[in-house]
């Protein structure tokens, strides 16, 4: 884990987003003390049929069901 002080984490923000995007992990420290840690987010799912199987659910969710009447009404 590579460590970086307050000064250079403002200094260098984006450069330092793109390495945590790519899977590192870095400290950014206060004279010489940790104060936080930058680490990759873990991702969502992309589609609903991702979340819901993330989540254990198969049935429509009300969204769903909105979007099924409304087109229904149109047809």
């Amino acid at each position: 884990m590579d460590e970086v002080s307050t000064a250079e984490a403002k200094r260098d923000l984006s450069h330092l987003l793109r390495r945590v995007e790519a899977g590192e992990r870095i400290t950014i420290t206060r004279y010489g003390e940790p104060i936080a840690v930058l680490h990759p987010a873990k991702r969502r799912a992309g589609s609903r049929a991702e979340l819901r199987a993330e989540h254990g659910r198969s049935q429509l969710d009300p969204l769903d069901e909105l979007m099924k009447a409304r087109a229904e009404i149109r047809f």
